[in-house]
């Protein structure tokens, strides 16, 4: 009987052992398990990435532009089109926006 114990004691403590190695492979956010370097995007508010799944430390950004010293006279800001997460910049027709290498509007 005591055999049988330590047996079923053995794979309990191996399972759990098991479990902590697979946990501890990823970051995890809001019940969702990433690996390292993959990127997310929670909801419109902010992109994740899991920097160090050992340590569950995860990077966000704000998913919008703030478009902050746009000259007001010359632009306003858009509801965000069907399908994007982000007000955009409208400007009159003379005067145009600069973007940033890589820049997608989201």
């Amino acid at each position: 009987m005591a055999a049988r114990q330590t047996i079923i004691l053995f794979a309990l403590l191996f399972g759990a052992l098991a479990i902590s190695q697979v946990l501890a492979q990823k970051c995890w956010r809001n019940f969702v398990g990433y690996n390292k370097g993959q990127t997310w995007k929670e909801g419109c508010k902010q992109r994740c990435t899991c920097e160090d799944p050992n340590t569950n430390r995860i990077s966000c950004m704000g998913l919008c532009s703030t478009w902050e010293g746009i000259v007001h006279t010359k632009c306003f800001m858009t509801p965000p089109p069907v399908g994007k997460c982000c007000p955009e910049p409208k400007c009159q027709p003379n005067f145009g926006l600069l973007y940033p290498n890589g820049f997608v509007m989201e």
